[in-house]
């Protein structure tokens, strides 16, 4: 049986959800969402959290083991109802189950999209030697940082952005005061963002380097120093990397985080 649940929900500071949550901290900003559709079975033992339009997240407690599995999976997929979902995003077992099950009641079929590792740092290396010294972004850096975001956009998905169309997204990023820049010689040359915050993490995510300032270890220094900042709010820093990608995963393992699970993303094929 399954119910609905909001942002203030015992379930989130329940022990099996805490002790998987750096996997799942996006839940936290998907049921902050007005619109957001979230489900949970009674017991707590399985969480489904969606921003409609988008793929919809799902933890399921260690606990959950078998044929209780798939029928409380199964259960969900009729919860769901009609509702169209782009796809799932969760644990690569769970997941892949779900997709299943759901493909099956509604004639489509899936694919997986992208495997991420999620990670924590509890102590950030800084790596030593490198020039520069970290910024939060002003105004000034409109310009590089809607470059970045074009970088970003065809390194992390394959896609190619007019800068224009990135504007608009950096001058929502540095008025949120959350965006950092690595500086050289007054010049911009890496950035990292801490997208969101929960009462014990926060995730830092688009990281870029443009191509002609890579390998001299901006990025690293960054992120790096950006771990201090959260650490200092007494938060742990948290994010997620490609799993197909093994020099960001190098990288961020170089300077002190810790792999913390993996998340499998499934898109669904409709006609």
């Amino acid at each position: 049986m399954y119910e609905t649940w909001g942002p203030q929900d015992e379930v989130l500071r329940s022990i099996p959800f805490i002790q998987d949550e750096v996997q799942y901290t996006l839940i936290h900003t998907i049921v902050s969402g007005e619109d957001a559709i979230c489900y949970k079975s009674q017991d707590g033992q399985v969480m489904y959290a969606q921003t409609p339009g988008y793929r919809g997240w799902i933890w399921m407690s260690a606990q959950v083991q078998g044929r209780d599995r798939e029928e409380r999976l199964r259960e969900l997929c009729d919860r769901l109802g009609e509702q169209r979902v782009p796809g799932f995003a969760g644990d690569p077992d769970v997941v892949h189950l779900f997709a299943r099950l759901y493909a099956a009641k509604h004639a489509i079929t899936f694919q997986p999209r992208m495997e991420l590792q999620a990670y924590q740092c509890e102590v950030p290396i800084l790596p030593e030697g490198v020039a520069g010294a970290i910024q939060e972004a002003t105004v000034r850096d409109l310009m590089d940082v809607a470059r970045f975001l074009v970088e970003f956009a065809y390194d992390a998905y394959g896609e190619t952005v007019e800068l224009a169309s990135r504007m608009q997204e950096a001058d929502h990023l540095i008025r949120s005061g959350n965006l950092y820049v690595w500086m050289v010689d007054g010049i911009p040359v890496s950035m990292a963002n801490i997208a969101s915050r929960t009462p014990r993490h926060a995730r830092i995510n688009a990281v870029c380097t443009p191509l002609a300032h890579r390998k001299k270890g901006y990025a690293s220094a960054l992120v790096a120093q950006v771990c201090r900042i959260i650490l200092e709010e007494g938060r742990t820093p948290i994010l997620y990397a490609d799993g197909a990608n093994p020099d960001s995963n190098r990288v961020y393992q170089h300077i002190g985080f810790r792999v913390s699970g993996r998340i499998q993303e499934i898109d669904f094929i409709r006609e």
